[in-house]
């Protein structure tokens, strides 16, 4: 029997791209710059001497991986990206309950980090760049760019618009949005980070699924990044060990919790309702197009 060739990536090609783009080709990228500069005269080796610095150096080899990782996947494996960014069926209300989800699935999160915190402390659950948000200290623009707008920009890119698209194609639905998911908590290599991250890679692999496209995608991680800092630096709204730490308490108050799980269950229901109207536009717009063309090849006889 002949073997039905799979579309790119499978699990293991997945794995082995994330660890390519991760590793591999800022080596070459860093190895790079630092011949070159050694080349220059009177600057005999690279170096970083700023934060600033790390930010535009992490987001320039970032960006020169993504363009030879898409260029090597349009070249050898056929890979189509302008579909990715399609807008055509996006209405204004669909962004706004993203929103609410995301916020109803912070809330969650941020008690189940709390819960997590039992067993170490809540620091040791946080990256560099989520502290400097949680903590209320107010980023500066490099840092603020990259956590907004660059990382879900290449995240999306890569875990939904190439990873789980591939899966979707070789894999069943749910089997392609679970593992696209875990792999997505997995690239945050920390253990506690990798509940919340596989969390939110169920989130925004449902949107991409019933959207097929990353825009809502970037839109929604993008404003998950964004919530904390809403909160403590603009809104400077206190919530005991959401927005700041309780001496009396290690969790959230109920009736917040229960906020956040009410504003799940709506926004799913209402986003529910909107990607089935969108099916059933689709759906009627096709057999429309599907009676013009047999009307037309009758017209021809």
């Amino acid at each position: 029997m002949k073997q039905i060739k799979k579309t790119y990536p499978t699990i293991f090609q997945s794995i082995l791209m994330l660890f390519t783009y991760q590793y591999i080709f800022p080596f070459i990228i860093l190895g790079s710059l630092s011949i070159l500069t050694s080349l220059v005269p009177y600057k005999t080796h690279f170096s970083i001497k700023s934060t600033a610095e790390t930010y535009y150096l992490n987001f320039f080899i970032r960006l020169i991986s993504l363009v030879i990782l898409i260029k090597y996947l349009s070249n050898k494996k056929n890979f189509k990206f302008k579909d990715l960014f399609s807008i055509k069926i996006f209405s204004f209300t669909l962004f706004i309950w993203i929103i609410s989800l995301v916020l109803g699935i912070s809330i969650i999160r941020s008690e189940l980090i709390n819960f997590l915190g039992n067993i170490s402390s809540n620091e040791e659950l946080l990256s560099i760049a989520e502290k400097q948000l949680v903590f209320g200290k107010l980023p500066s623009v490099e840092f603020f760019l990259s956590i907004v707008l660059f990382y879900p920009i290449f995240e999306e890119f890569i875990f939904r618009g190439i990873i789980l698209k591939g899966y979707l194609s070789n894999y069943s639905e749910k089997k392609a949005l679970i593992v696209s998911a875990l792999l997505f908590g997995a690239y945050h290599m920390n253990p506690q980070q990798f509940i919340t991250a596989s969390i939110g890679g169920l989130v925004y692999g449902w949107i991409y699924i019933k959207t097929k496209s990353i825009i809502p995608c970037i839109f929604a991680h993008s404003i998950n990044n964004l919530i904390n800092f809403i909160f403590i630096n603009l809104l400077q709204i206190e919530i005991p060990n959401y927005t700041i730490v309780s001496d009396t308490s290690q969790f959230q108050p109920l009736w917040f919790d229960i906020l956040g799980i009410t504003l799940v269950i709506i926004s799913i229901y209402q986003l529910k309702k909107i990607f089935k109207n969108k099916e059933e536009c689709n759906y009627e717009s096709e057999n429309k197009k599907t009676r013009l063309d047999l009307l037309n090849k009758s017209s021809l006889r």
